[in-house]
């Protein structure tokens, strides 16, 4: 359609009572080349020219305008579903269709659910699009004949829609940096090393870089990993526990030792002697965090890059939390560690009482880890059965000595009663709400059910037998046979490998059995080392 000239005064050039908002050199050095995109859709080249005319030397807080064209309702709407970085939408309403453009917006807030974009609705043809049923249905910013917009209206509108852009993006990037403290703050506990915990956090800090603006919060290298450390103090020195990036290569070292980091010795004892936790930023460097740990030292974070002060306070708000994490996370792993020696002992003194050998539920619980992890389960399942393995035989507790240690063969009466330890094992498990030992209750329960159904307590079959029950009994049978007992000689690894092999499908899982024999060399070495 054809639209009507936009009216051009001599007036409209004094823009002095936007002065306010004129960027300053500290304003355009800050933003650099940033720019903010402009999407002009209109089915009129001269109104597309005229509009970039007039708004070709405007810019906003040191940034200026990129403009982006479309002609039509349907290649709008591509644009703005591929583009979700447009700060102001100048839309015609009558294109192809007389309600194309309320139908772009429409498509823009509801099935786009871009809140943030600013429309200012153009119309040439008022009357077909009566401006209080248009503001009052759809969700515009401004609305304008084009008769009235004159180049004094157009850069006020622009100004007062930009800054509320600028408004809503703040936010929005608030929003998403507190969402991601809240994501770093689950993430970074589901490591197992100290080290893999502490290097989570430097990685984590990675995040807050946003692709869709010019500023970031902290400089990542090419590989989209910051450049930062942690490091704690004790007695003597700063040590280096974790690097990413060019920090990396330090880990372990005395900062004192390290020429590249002598500057930041003063600067971390400066810490050490204030106040117990506090944020610094070091002079176009980055940021240090500080926090005094519940042992007395000192824990700090550093990272390079800079940021305007709104999203630095996010940043705060997570470098102000990450040392009490770090202490939580020592404290957690120390509990876990202990859990673990406990069990492990209680295990061992369980295998000692039938008279097995030394390490048998070492042994049995590193296969079963080297197993589950070969079969796909996560991390924190492997070290779940790797715990939890070696309680398999707890239920022996209640079996009476002189059928335990008989050298002999039991006999049908003492059989019953010594397969009866599965059961007492599960019940002395069960009653724990402790994920380990629910998972221990089930090994106990079903280690010694096979394949084919003639195992026992309950003779299932196949997939009614859990994965877990079924790895350990590959484990538990093969360090059995390979070892001397009270009723056996120990029989030679081939030996025990060929008795796997033949009663693969009947006693055991074949799946299991074949990733047993894919991993035999890890397998060997266990055996060596907690021979």
């Amino acid at each position: 359609m054809s639209s009507e000239n936009i009216v051009l005064n001599e007036i409209d050039f004094e823009l002095d009572f936007l002065s306010n908002d004129a960027p300053t050199a500290e304003n355009r050095a800050k933003a650099g080349s940033g720019v903010y995109r402009v999407l002009i859709s209109d089915d009129d080249e001269a109104v597309h020219q005229i509009t970039k005319m007039l708004l070709k030397e405007f810019n906003f807080e040191g940034r200026r305008l990129e403009f982006i064209s479309a002609y039509s309702g349907q290649e709008t709407k591509k644009i703005l579903a591929n583009n979700s970085s447009i700060a102001v939408l100048l839309q015609d309403v009558v294109m192809e269709e007389e309600d194309a453009g309320l139908l772009v917006v429409d498509y823009l807030r509801n099935t786009l659910e871009n809140k943030i974009t600013r429309v200012i609705l153009r119309t040439g043809q008022p009357g077909k699009a009566p401006e209080d049923q248009i503001i009052a249905n759809y969700d515009i910013n401004d609305y304008k004949s084009k008769t009235e917009l004159t180049v004094q209206k157009l850069y006020t509108s622009m100004y007062s829609c930009l800054r509320s852009y600028r408004d809503l993006v703040t936010i929005q990037r608030s929003k998403k940096g507190l969402e991601r403290i809240i994501r770093a703050s689950s993430t970074i506990f589901k490591t197992c090393s100290f080290n893999e915990f502490l290097t989570g956090i430097l990685q984590q800090l990675a995040t807050f870089y946003d692709e869709e603006s010019e500023g970031l919060y902290f400089k990542c290298n090419n590989k989209r990993q910051p450049d930062g450390f942690v490091a704690k103090d004790d007695t003597q020195c700063y040590t280096i526990l974790a690097g990413t990036g060019k920090y990396e290569k330090y880990i372990g070292s005395n900062i004192s030792q390290i020429e590249e980091l002598n500057h930041f010795e003063n600067i971390l004892c400066e810490l050490k002697n204030g106040s117990e936790m506090y944020v610094r930023h070091v002079q176009d460097k980055g940021y240090i965090a500080y926090h005094k740990g519940l042992s007395g030292s000192g824990n700090y974070i550093f990272m390079e890059g800079s940021k305007d002060d709104i999203e630095v306070e996010l940043v705060k708000v997570f470098l102000s939390n990450f040392s009490m994490a770090i202490d939580n996370f020592q404290l957690h792993k120390e509990m876990i560690a202990t859990q673990t020696e406990i069990i492990f002992t209680l295990g061992e003194l369980i295998e000692k009482r039938s008279s097995d050998t030394a390490n048998h539920v070492r042994r049995i619980s590193e296969i079963c880890y080297i197993i589950a992890s070969a079969a796909g389960f996560t991390e924190d399942k492997c070290e779940e059965i790797r715990i939890a393995s070696t309680m398999h035989d707890i239920g022996k507790i209640a079996i009476p000595d002189h059928i335990l240690k008989k050298a002999g063969k039991l006999t049908d009466e003492e059989f019953a009663i010594m397969k009866s330890h599965s059961e007492h094992g599960y019940n002395i498990l069960n009653h724990s709400n402790i994920g380990v030992l629910k998972t221990a209750a089930v090994i106990a329960k079903y280690h010694h059910e096979k394949y084919d159904g003639t195992g026992y307590p309950e003779g299932i079959r196949k997939d009614q037998i859990p994965d877990i029950a079924k790895i350990t009994a590959i484990a538990d049978v093969f360090d059995a046979l390979t070892h001397k007992r009270c009723y056996k000689d120990a029989w030679s690894i081939d030996k025990a490998l060929s008795l796997l092999k033949e009663n693969s499908g009947k006693h055991f899982d074949p799946r299991y059995i074949n990733i047993f024999f894919d991993n035999f060399k890890s397998i060997e070495k266990v055996i060596t080392t907690l021979a």
